[in-house]
């Protein structure tokens, strides 16, 4: 079903907003649920801005321990990422294997 009005950018933005604040804040579940929504509107958003919700959706799925999920979006966000030129690479979230999501770090002597 499609929307019968223009969808907003800025609102896209905001609603993925939402989401990244409910994830700093640990409320994963809820953060996943809000980034979702931005999500199904990501394609009217530039590389950029996509790419960052792709990645706050990523980060949460991970966060609640579904990595096969979050593998998936950080793969489509790195394959946007190759898609802008320059500086933008730096800072990119690569995608790690599963095997990387579940590594302890060493105890202390």
């Amino acid at each position: 079903m499609q929307n019968c009005w223009p969808i907003d950018p800025k609102l896209v933005m905001t609603c993925a907003d939402v989401g990244l604040a409910l994830l700093v804040q640990g409320k994963y579940a809820e953060a996943e649920h809000i980034i979702q929504k931005a999500c199904l509107d990501i394609e009217i958003l530039p590389n950029l801005e996509a790419i960052a919700i792709l990645n706050s959706l990523g980060s949460a799925l991970k966060s609640q321990g579904k990595y096969q999920e979050a593998e998936q979006i950080f793969s489509q966000a790195f394959e946007r990422r190759k898609q802008v030129p320059g500086f933008c690479y730096k800072g990119c979230s690569y995608v790690r294997s599963r095997s990387s999501f579940s590594t302890k770090l060493p105890e202390k002597a």
